[in-house]
């Protein structure tokens, strides 16, 4: 009697609590965009997933992934400002109605190119939702040069011709302006390096958009060493300010490595170290898959890159992700019309910053084969929607105003569809540097129009000198000639066909 009881009881207490739970489970939404929308067979693709409740309350979230090929293996994945997973299989707990994680797929290298599916059944409270997430898988590019290869085909030599006088003349004049000390938007006179204060809460200096580098670079440019005294400045500065941890849109590494080599003081080096490991947000993810965030990804990418040529040893996972999330966005982005592809947000200078990152792994560190063919699809990409050849402007940011994304613009003036020159320069030497791996001289054609209109204005603070020059001086010297082993081809009459 006393156990009838007992389970009279538990019935009494359990049941009512069941029924509660069952009344109280809300329903859900599952979206993906898939990212990027072609992915190399034995490379990683990063998926998005978002998970919206009705209302509360909000629940567990078990994902599990079945692949249509036996060689494509698929994972959840938390990124670093998002849910933590646990368990196994992984389930994310959602806190708020919207939640977000990410599905990454990894077709095996001998997986045939095609169209695949992920299916990704989630589950909250006895809730199912099942979503299909198509892929299309691509052979890995073969664009490494080698004389053992074939077939090869002639490519026609040429003479680089001048750039046009007078655009280069401003460019020139442009470089060697200075400003006073302690001006609220400065550049740099090198006469009164010393006397400089660089504010880290002023994005109008020099030192934004790593101005170190900069000054580096036009002491390179003129021959004249007098300009290290700007950079070395600007990087002692800066060394002090990355040493306590920046936000992630300021990580520059480049003016730091450059003195690093030109002093020996291991101080700049330790500075690349911790914005590489623990003095920046995204340090220790490689980035973020999301392309409002390609700006941080690349600057993470560079800085890896830093680390390596400084003889340090960056985690290679981070490495990896990195790039891979880079080249990930860059294919979701060019693939379509502006504002008809899965992209969020897209500004070209943050396109440049991409191109910069990944050109400067691919020259200093690994000449991944899928780097210049995303390079070719952003350069075309620009060239057909970006830029505008009559005015000679490049489109700033290819959204429109919304009240969900109003940016800087008014909903009256059509939109955030505005054009500018002085962000010319972060895509010019993208055109020079391929038009240099490659031989096809078409893109250094364009990039010399694109630069012909780089400084019809004359930048008005250092952070626009800077955009300016920062990545233009690197490329006009790539546009002066074509890859070493393709001349050396050349010279023997043949060429290796690079097909992209």
């Amino acid at each position: 009697m006393a156990i009838s009881d007992v389970g009279i009881m538990k019935r009494l207490i359990i049941s009512p609590m069941l029924w509660i739970t069952l009344a109280s489970a809300q329903d859900y939404t599952v979206t993906a965009r898939v990212n990027p929308v072609n992915v190399y067979a034995g490379y990683p693709l990063t998926i998005e997933v978002d998970v919206q409740f009705t209302a509360p309350p909000y629940s567990h979230i078990y994902p599990v992934l079945t692949a249509s090929e036996l060689g494509i293996a698929a994972i959840p994945w938390c990124g670093v400002f998002h849910p933590v997973c646990w368990g196994a299989p992984p389930f994310v707990y959602n806190s708020a109605a919207t939640s977000r994680f990410w599905v990454v797929v990894t077709p095996g290298s001998s997986t045939l190119p095609g169209n695949y599916t992920v299916s990704l059944t989630a589950t909250s409270n006895a809730i199912v939702h099942t979503l299909a997430l198509p892929i299309n898988v691509v052979s890995v590019p073969r664009v490494k040069l080698s004389r053992r290869d074939t077939p090869f085909v002639r490519v026609p030599r040429h003479a680089t011709p001048p750039l046009p006088t007078g655009p280069l003349a401003r460019y020139k004049a442009y470089m060697l302006h200075t400003e006073s000390p302690n001006s609220s938007s400065a550049r740099c006179d090198p006469a009164y390096a010393a006397k400089y204060t660089w504010s880290f809460g002023i994005e109008q200096q020099a030192w934004y958009y790593d101005g170190a580098l900069v000054y580096f670079e036009i002491a390179d440019y003129t021959g004249n060493p007098k300009w290290k005294a700007c950079a070395l400045s600007i990087a002692s500065a800066y060394k002090a300010y990355a040493l306590s941890g920046v936000t992630g849109w300021r990580v520059f590494t480049q003016g730091l490595r450059r003195a690093f080599e030109e002093t020996g003081d291991t101080t700049y080096r330790d500075a690349i170290v911790k914005l590489t490991t623990t003095g920046s947000p995204y340090a220790a993810t490689g980035g973020d898959p999301a392309d409002a965030l390609i700006r941080e990804t690349a600057y993470i990418l560079r800085a890896l890159t830093d680390a390596h040529l400084v003889g340090q040893t960056p985690d290679p996972a981070a490495v990896k992700r990195s790039l891979n999330w880079l080249l990930g966005m860059g294919d979701t982005l060019f693939a379509g019309p502006p504002m008809q592809t899965n992209a969020l947000e897209h500004q070209s200078f943050y396109d440049g910053l991409m191109a910069e990152a990944l050109t400067y792994y691919y020259d200093n560190w690994d000449p991944d084969p899928r780097i210049p063919p995303a390079i070719k699809k952003l350069c075309d990409w620009t060239w057909m929607y970006g830029w505008d050849d009559v005015n000679g402007k490049i489109m700033w940011d290819y959204f429109p105003a919304s009240n969900t994304y109003p940016h800087w613009c008014g909903a009256g003036n059509g939109g955030c569809q505005q054009y500018s020159t002085q962000l010319i320069n972060f895509l010019t030497p993208a055109y020079w540097w391929y038009g240099h791996w490659s031989g096809d001289d078409s893109y250094r054609q364009k990039g010399d129009r694109m630069f012909a209109h780089s400084v019809d204005v004359e930048p008005w603070s250092g952070k626009e000198f800077c955009q300016i020059y920062k990545w233009s001086l690197t490329g006009l010297a790539w546009r002066q000639q074509i890859d070493p082993l393709v001349q050396e081809l050349q010279d023997k009459g043949a060429v290796q066909e690079r097909p992209l």
